[in-house]
């Protein structure tokens, strides 16, 4: 094997592998994100069954929920498993597919932009005030910041894959 072709696979392993643990790390965090929502729902009935409530506990869930999602929306579009008709998609020829899913990708980048927008015009407008839960006073500011900055991420994966076409 050539010595330039070396180097390029060991440096694309090296991509691979951070690749990997962030993929993992994203995993981890939506997944842990999930399993606290999942706790809590369960404390809560069980508290409400032997009459000991967890006050609050809809807040808690609500905050978790937000971590997952924004998780989830990442790791969808960085692995490009966003939903799709597969039963139109796969009718069309090899190039026709490509086109379509860089138009796809180009219309879905526009879309998670215009929600960062909004959402940063709402961090904006609200970054003054001390916005926060009602029982358990968890502060709003980070979790509108994490996701207005997950979109924003989601938005420029989007436009990546729109401008440089798919990877797989």
């Amino acid at each position: 094997m050539h010595p330039v072709n070396r180097e390029a696979d060991s440096v694309m392993k090296v991509h691979k592998n951070r690749t990997d643990r962030l993929y993992r790390l994203f995993i981890i965090l939506g997944g842990g994100a999930l399993l606290a929502a999942m706790t809590v729902d369960f404390i809560a009935v069980i508290g409400r069954f032997i009459r000991i409530p967890l006050l609050g506990s809809i807040e808690l869930v609500q905050v978790v929920v937000g971590i997952a999602g924004v998780v989830a929306m990442l790791v969808a579009t960085l692995h490009q498993r966003h939903a799709r008709v597969l039963i139109v998609f796969s009718r069309f020829n090899p190039r026709t597919q490509a086109g379509l899913s860089r138009i796809n990708a180009a219309i879905s980048a526009l879309f998670f932009l215009s929600l960062a927008g909004g959402s940063c015009w709402l961090l904006i407008e609200m970054w003054s005030s001390f916005e926060e839960s009602e029982l358990w006073h968890l502060p709003y500011k980070p979790l509108r910041f994490l996701i207005t900055a997950v979109l924003l991420l989601v938005s420029m994966v989007f436009m990546k894959q729109a401008f440089r076409g798919s990877s797989t």
